[in-house]
């Protein structure tokens, strides 16, 4: 899904970022999307920090245009050989931060973000910059990663604060524009995360069924993502609750998921667990290839 348009490039545009991943862990067909609108100048929206640094960029052009740029020559060489040198840089400015505008969409487009994204609730923002300033200088991640002792990945203790402002942004289903692309599983379809063929996915009370967006990639998963400790927290937001990172599953599904004890007295299936898992880590991969090109855009407009 595209944004409805691009910012107007003077030199070629970069090739579009793209993620596919895995299958999902429920087979449905796709329902599409709303596509995602222009990115506005306002900080922590989508892109909008690029927004605002190509917004000023074009004043200093507009401003450099309008001024006196009429010279005798050769009386005025210097004069005009300044206003051409000033021309060429900001050109080249420009040029270099509308490529980073364009390579930010491509990336949150990538992610497949809803149409009416914008900027993610206050109380995230301030509370992940916290954790965010709160994280030691000197951390180091751990290699191996963390596990807990029946096999679970495990977050290090100097991000357990951030962990708690990610878990808390996980979406619940009460938002449309954070619900995975696929359709519902539909009630009385097998739940595929039970072992066995008698399981099936329940109703709610209206008659719905009765199914949770799951994460492909988990907060502990992404925490361990090369690059994601960098990003500010609307990309950290944006990344988590991307319609790429989220899959349909029950509720028992989840919590099978989460502990391998509750597996095992669930009679949770060990296959749909795995390619769960895989899921995750296939989107957590390609997060972790792709941050890289995010960062150097953060890194052209600051």
């Amino acid at each position: 899904m595209r944004f409805v348009c691009r910012a107007a490039m003077s030199l070629a545009v970069a090739g579009a970022l793209l993620i596919t991943l895995a299958p999902a862990t429920t087979s449905a067909a796709p329902t599409p999307t709303p596509p995602l609108q222009k990115p506005v100048p306002v900080a922590g929206t989508p892109c909008g920090e690029h927004a605002i640094a190509v917004a000023a960029v074009k004043r200093e052009v507009d401003a450099h245009n309008s001024a006196p740029h009429v010279f005798v020559l050769p009386a005025q060489q210097a004069a005009s050989d300044r206003y051409n040198r000033e021309k060429t840089e900001i050109g080249k400015r420009q040029d270099i931060l509308i490529k980073a505008l364009n390579d930010c969409v491509d990336f949150l487009n990538a992610l497949d973000l809803p149409g009416d994204v914008r900027r993610p609730p206050d109380d995230f923002m301030s509370r992940a910059a916290a954790a965010i300033e709160a994280i030691p200088a000197n951390y180091v991640e751990p290699k191996p990663a963390l596990r807990t002792p029946d096999g679970i990945l495990a977050p290090p203790r100097e991000l357990l604060p951030l962990l708690g402002v990610l878990q808390a942004a996980i979406p619940d289903g009460s938002n449309p524009s954070q619900l995975p692309k696929a359709e519902k599983p539909w009630v009385g379809s097998l739940d595929p995360s039970i072992s066995g063929a008698n399981e099936t996915v329940p109703a709610n009370a209206d008659g719905s069924p009765a199914v949770v967006p799951m994460l492909n990639a988990t907060p502990t998963r992404l925490l361990y993502v090369d690059g994601f400790l960098k990003l500010p927290p609307q990309y950290m937001y944006f990344i988590l609750t991307a319609r790429a990172n989220l899959a349909w599953a029950t509720p028992q599904g989840v919590l099978i998921r989460s502990s391998s004890v509750i597996a095992g007295l669930s009679g949770g299936s060990q296959s749909w667990i795995d390619r769960a898992d895989a899921n995750g880590d296939y989107f957590a991969t390609a997060m972790g290839n792709a941050l890289p090109g995010l960062q150097a855009t953060l890194d052209a407009v600051r």
